[in-house]
């Protein structure tokens, strides 16, 4: 009863009566059907130029050919958007990849007369990813999005300099102090006696300084630091270059007392051992006379 029942139904709603012998249980895809008009639809599109197979940055940019087709639906994201086909055939496409990870983008050409079968190009976002060959968008930006500061905590180069979160410079917790840059022999400020406040020595940053001594001369140089919150030592060289003198401990403050040996300009270096970070520290320095 139900059976005859279900057949009448079918038949008031399309006005036939059902065969059920020719059922293959086949479905028509939406991708590959051709339209009312009945022509034939586009072929499948050609991926000219696609995404690496890992991206340090959210965005591939697809480029390609698609004869026939109007336009080109991108499916695999979030959510598939079109993009025109151009009168030569060609298009473009920036696919924003929303979360870290794997993604397969399918590009279906569309016409009217129906959906080719996709194509497919793979890539993975991968924020650690080192840089390779940087792909200009579709309007020929750089697609990292180089911005002018770095974010100093999401794992992107967002400024485009190379270096990632606390290795940009942006996001250094140490700012100069007064007597930068000094942070090698070169760039060494001469200092003339004196009392030398709000110094600052940054991780892997040392301080180098230079002052003048005439042959006779003694230097008494004092560094005032707390040792708790960190420790930083100094080492002294004649105008040859050859060490002189250092003075290391693990208490609050050094000293070091030299007196020269020749006339000239003398360096010293003030460092940390495995400094993790900046230490505040104020320098006196005092000459006398043989």
């Amino acid at each position: 009863m139900r059976t005859q029942l279900s057949a009448i139904l079918l038949t008031a709603l399309v006005g036939t009566t059902p065969s059920l012998a020719g059922c293959d249980n086949s479905v028509v895809r939406p991708d590959a059907s051709a339209g009312l008009d009945g022509g034939a639809p586009p072929a499948v599109p050609q991926i000219t130029e696609g995404p690496p197979a890992v991206l340090p940055w959210p965005l591939a940019t697809v480029r390609g050919r698609a004869p026939g087709a109007a336009r080109v639906l991108v499916r695999g994201i979030d959510n598939p958007t079109f993009v025109e086909v151009l009168p030569d055939d060609t298009f473009c496409v920036d696919v924003g990849l929303p979360t870290v990870g794997a993604f397969d983008i399918e590009l279906v050409g569309q016409s009217e007369a129906g959906f080719s079968m996709p194509a497919t190009v793979g890539t993975r976002f991968d924020p650690m990813a080192p840089v390779g060959e940087v792909i200009p968008t579709c309007a020929g930006a750089d697609p990292r999005g180089c911005g002018s500061e770095e974010i100093c905590d999401n794992l992107i180069d967002d400024d485009c300099d190379t270096a990632v979160d606390a290795a940009d410079p942006d996001c250094a917790s140490c700012p100069d102090d007064l007597l930068e840059p000094n942070d090698s022999e070169a760039e060494a400020p001469r200092i003339p006696p004196g009392v030398y406040e709000g110094l600052r020595h940054c991780p892997d940053e040392d301080d180098w300084y230079q002052v003048f001594l005439r042959d006779g001369e003694t230097l008494e140089l004092t560094l005032r630091f707390v040792d708790a919150e960190g420790n930083v030592n100094v080492r002294f060289f004649d105008p040859a270059g050859e060490q002189v003198a250092l003075a290391i401990s693990g208490t609050d403050d050094e000293l070091l007392t030299y007196t020269a040996l020749a006339t000239g300009l003398h360096a010293f270096r003030v460092y940390q051992f495995g400094a993790a970070a900046p230490q505040g520290y104020a320098m006196e320095v005092a000459v006398s006379g043989p």
